[in-house]
């Protein structure tokens, strides 16, 4: 590129790009935010970065009043070709709309126009505007809807009108009102699981491959799989056997029946006696062995009782133990999916607070404090000198409240691991001694103070 008419069409071609090819947007969106990096470091012309951002509000603006009604001639057709008219409009539309909403989360575009396109949409309010601004709606809610940022009041008023455009019974079709209705419950859980990247998944460096491996092992159980173990089938108490039941009530059976005509002096009752006299002794036998057996039946019984309940307390405290785990790797590995994504934004944007606050919100433990960073450090260190000078600022802004201790811990810990450390890094960064004393140490010399950092520097060897 050399000069502006370049920007501009470079510009048209992302736009064009992105209305079609859905899955690439987050891409395209990156591209933009290292393009703009680009034109800081490289100005082509006078003030170039401005030029690209302006050039961009111009062609957000030129697709969206474009994209507000359907094409010329969309009336005339019918059938299949209308079909798909419409589809290729609608396609167009919702994904001019996701780059717009991708743009304003990098900041890339002033988040002025969010409430200039919701009210435009609502305005002319058919199904394909409303469509358009829950897709919208679900793409910048996660980063615009807390009460944090200055117009969240203004924003939550959108939400008020929707909520009154889903209550009414007239005017809106069936399928919109329960597109609104997602917008609406993804905001009652907080945007839980919407910030779904569409980034495929590149190859990996030896150290994120080696610590991938060891996440794995630590929150796998046993031998294979990373997931929880299904909880252990509870034994069901075995069915003991009992004297023989049907012996016993036929010998009662008998005997009663012995006694009651023996008194009449049956001619009979001797060869009766005689004949039930094995069968007498075996019941009288079993009569008199039964309590015995039945004491330690019931010890038996109670032995196996008190050992289901020790063994389903230990699972119990198992499966809390393995609760905790998975809550905390689940903590660890949103903000290892987030950081990447906070980098970006701060190389777009140079502001090191927000950054800061946008990290602040992950509830990580004093342990998890120190393996952040290794991740900082995996992230940071194989960017440009510029890049890389905002990064560590980002670091020592972080560990300005986790705590000159956690910092120094987690440096310790990542110079002694061989696995994905220091050494490990070094086969991918081969200037990484360099950055780390002449870069990251100034910068969070503040942090560890001077004796610290000298101890630090001197780990390097």
């Amino acid at each position: 590129m050399s000069d502006a008419s370049h920007i501009e069409a470079l510009t048209k071609q992302l736009f064009s790009k992105s209305t079609t090819q859905h899955h690439f947007i987050e891409m395209y969106t990156d591209l933009c935010v290292r393009l703009h990096q680009y034109l800081i470091e490289n100005p082509i012309i006078e003030s170039a970065e401005k030029h690209f951002k302006r050039i961009l509000l111009n062609q957000c603006q030129e697709n969206f009043e474009q994209y507000l009604k359907p094409p010329p001639g969309f009336e005339e057709l019918e059938g299949e070709d209308r079909f798909n008219a419409l589809v290729k409009y609608k396609t167009s539309m919702l994904g001019n709309m996701k780059f717009v909403g991708q743009l304003l989360i990098y900041k890339m575009l002033s988040s002025k126009i969010i409430f200039q396109c919701v009210d435009q949409l609502i305005e002319v309010k058919n199904d394909e505007t409303l469509e358009t601004l829950a897709v919208f709606l679900q793409t910048i809610g996660p980063q615009f809807d807390t009460e944090a940022w200055p117009r969240y009041d203004q924003l939550n008023q959108v939400f008020v009108k929707i909520g009154a455009m889903c209550r009414a019974k007239e005017g809106i079709a069936p399928r919109i009102k329960c597109l609104l209705k997602d917008v609406l419950d993804a905001r009652a859980t907080g945007w839980k699981g919407r910030a779904k990247t569409n980034q495929p998944e590149g190859p990996m460096k030896i150290a994120e491959v080696a610590r991938q491996a060891r996440r794995e092992d630590n929150s796998g159980h046993g031998g294979g799989g990373g997931g929880r173990p299904p909880p252990p089938r509870e034994r069901e108490p075995r069915q003991e056997k009992q004297a023989d039941e049907w012996a016993t009530v036929a010998s009662s059976s008998q005997r009663k029946r012995m006694e009651t005509r023996a008194p009449l002096g049956n001619s009979n009752s001797a060869g009766v006696a005689s004949s039930q006299g094995s069968f007498g002794a075996l019941a009288a036998k079993n009569r008199t062995a039964k309590p015995e057996r039945s004491r330690e039946e019931e010890q038996e019984k109670q032995a196996r009782k008190e050992a289901k309940k020790a063994k389903e307390l230990a699972r119990q405290e198992e499966e809390e133990k393995a609760k905790k785990t998975q809550a905390d790797a689940k903590s660890m590995e949103e903000f290892q999916e987030e950081l990447p994504k906070c980098l970006r934004e701060l190389w777009g944007s140079h502001d090191v607070d927000e950054a800061v606050t946008r990290l602040e919100k992950f509830n990580l433990e004093v342990d998890e404090h120190e393996a952040s960073v290794a991740q900082f450090l995996l992230a940071i260190t194989e960017e440009k000198p510029e890049k890389r000078k905002l990064g560590f600022k980002l670091m020592a802004g972080i560990f300005t409240r986790y705590g000159k201790s956690a910092l120094s811990a987690g440096l310790e810990q990542w110079f002694e691991d061989e696995d994905c450390g220091y050494e490990c890094m070094k086969s991918d960064v081969p200037k990484l001694s360099e950055v780390i004393e002449e870069e990251l140490l100034p910068a969070i010399s503040s942090v560890l103070g001077s004796s610290e950092t000298e101890r630090i520097k001197g780990l390097l060897g």
